[in-house]
């Protein structure tokens, strides 16, 4: 193989052998790059690798430090994740209260809201051409549920009053938030900024959201409601929910039935600023707040958007998406609303350089999709793009994989990608299986080996295939200089990688979409056997598995 070469073995029946040839002079190293793409995240492939006459790594299966640029993986005190040291620290699986939250909604919208789907689209066309809707003012009062667990009982009633009107959404405030908020002139501010801002970035990458309240504004409501859901003294704060409930009708109509506790109004809910510590004595200043929000704002409507269309807009759509999806798209918002911001675009293959160039803004709406991420990437056997349980690690891999897919499609091919998994019929696996031409297989095994080989020097990068290489961001210069709260550099792209020893024979065991790099080197003049199998048979057809040559 020449540098930056991937080589695809065939299998065979008794599993796959592959004969590679040392270089005349000097030593070469490769990488064996595997991935399950088993459709089930409980699907279990197991495999065998071993070799003969190779060694093992010849290189630090890691970047080192770049001195003197670092930036940090934290994102401003009283975040959605300001404890980023607990969130890295966090095994796959263990509970975290923003995501277990998240999750017992989603499951709530599923258990209660399945069975009024189809009324639900049958009400609103009837619903359409008797109500008449008059346009909000500044001082109008509306009362508004905001239980954050039940979804079509046991309303919270709050009272609220309209402080802001925009062109696309309208800001709600609650009576009865805490003293040393935000003044109408600063919701005015807020309420522009979605306008200009939010609503441009999300609506060209998903589509726009259903207009069930018929004036065609989104409620930006912010409650003190918001603010108790984070026990006092977490280290974590809660910063917005959306509840689908929202979308449903109200009330019976005929044979059709309703959710009594929907607001029948396209909207989500946001922490409010709490100087005093009001609520659980959880100060929260201004600035917090409006900093938390922004991406808040960005993640939450994607959910609105991507529910509303399904219910909808979408013909005979399933109406709620797999989370670990939703949860992508959502945190792919948060990026979108990043490059915006800061001027990059997705194509830039950014460095750490370009990131301590706009450290503030990659602190409020990047760095937290790099934290996910090093979840996935220092356990990536065992973690999965598309797994269940709504992991740190899951959320870090479906980002991942979502913005490797759409680079492939090309600059202009990007909201194309993401508009079509927004506005599909179908959902999770298989919604991504269509976005991805029917070729999500290969855009699995492609991906893995972009996360061993892209970037790993200049040299073979510029001879890897661009389906291989990752067009946003340059993950091998940026990790070493980021660090955990208050710490050092991390100093590593923190993959980790299996070496290989001359026969020594390597287990290793993959859930569906997990994905193994298994490291070894050849020296001068010498070649070797790579044999690989499972349990002394062919491989499970969901493997997928590639080498490439990194030096």
């Amino acid at each position: 193989l020449a540098v930056g070469e991937v080589f695809v073995p065939e299998a065979g029946a008794s599993g796959i052998t592959s004969c590679l040839r040392g270089v005349a002079t000097g030593s070469s190293e490769y990488a064996v790059a595997i991935v399950s793409t088993a459709p089930e995240y409980a699907t279990v492939a197991s495999l065998d690798v071993v070799a003969v006459g190779n060694a093992g790594p010849i290189t630090a299966p890691i970047t080192a430090p770049i001195i003197g640029e670092t930036s940090s993986l934290v994102t401003p005190p009283g975040s959605a994740a300001s404890g980023v040291v607990t969130m890295l620290d966090e095994s796959a699986h263990s509970a975290n209260p923003v995501r277990a939250a998240e999750l017992a909604r989603r499951t709530t919208e599923r258990r209660e809201l399945a069975a009024l789907v189809s009324d639900a689209r049958e009400w609103l066309p009837q619903a359409a051409m008797v109500r008449s809707v008059a346009e909000a003012k500044v001082g109008d009062i509306l009362r508004l549920n905001a239980n954050a667990s039940i979804a079509c009982r046991s309303a919270d009633t709050r009272t609220a009053r309209v402080a802001a009107v925009g062109t696309r959404a309208i800001v709600v405030a609650d009576t009865a938030n805490p003293t040393g908020g935000y003044t109408d002139a600063e919701y005015a501010s807020i309420v522009a900024t979605f306008d200009t801002l939010v609503y441009p970035v999300d609506t060209t990458a998903f589509g726009a959201p259903s207009n069930i309240s018929a004036y065609g504004k989104i409620i930006l409501f912010y409650t003190r409601n918001v603010n108790a859901l984070t026990p006092s003294g977490a280290n974590y704060t809660i910063g917005g929910f959306f509840f689908a409930r929202d979308l449903y009708p109200k009330t019976a109509r005929g044979r059709l039935q309703g959710c009594s506790a929907s607001n029948e109004q396209e909207m989500f809910y946001l922490l409010v600023p709490d100087p005093n510590g009001t609520v659980n004595s959880n100060r929260r200043t201004k600035e917090q707040v409006t900093l938390l929000n922004l991406g808040t704002i960005a993640h939450e409507f994607q959910h609105l958007i991507n529910a509303s269309r399904r219910l909808y807009v979408t013909p005979n759509a399933v109406a709620s998406e797999e989370t670990w999806l939703d949860e992508g798209l959502s945190h792919v918002a948060e990026e979108l609303l990043f490059f915006r911001i800061s001027g990059y675009t997705s194509r830039q293959n950014l460095l750490l350089a370009d990131v301590n160039r706009q450290s503030a803004n990659f602190a409020n709406y990047a760095s937290q999709n790099f934290a996910r991420y090093f979840s996935f990437l220092v356990s990536p056997e065992v973690n999965s793009p598309y797994a269940p349980n709504d992991s740190l690690s899951t959320r870090g891999a479906i980002w991942s994989f979502l913005r490797y897919s759409a680079g492939r499609q090309g600059e202009g091919g990007e909201p194309a990608f993401f508009h079509a998994l927004v506005n599909s019929p179908q959902t999770g696996f298989a919604n991504l299986s269509a976005a991805t031409g029917g070729r999500i297989a290969d855009y699995l095994r492609d991906w893995a080996v972009s996360v061993i080989a892209d970037d790993y020097s200049v040299a073979q990068t510029a001879l890897l295939a661009p389906q291989y290489t990752f067009p946003s961001w340059n993950f091998r210069n940026v990790y070493p200089g980021l660090r955990f709260a208050g710490g050092i550099p991390l100093g590593v792209y923190p993959v980790r990688t299996i070496p290989l020893q001359n026969n020594a024979p390597r287990s290793i065991t993959l859930v569906g979409g997990a994905s193994s790099y298994v490291r070894f080197s050849i020296a001068t003049g010498r070649d070797a056997l790579l044999h690989m199998t499972s349990n002394g048979g062919p491989l499970p057809s969901t493997l997928r598995y590639s080498i490439v040559r990194l030096r």
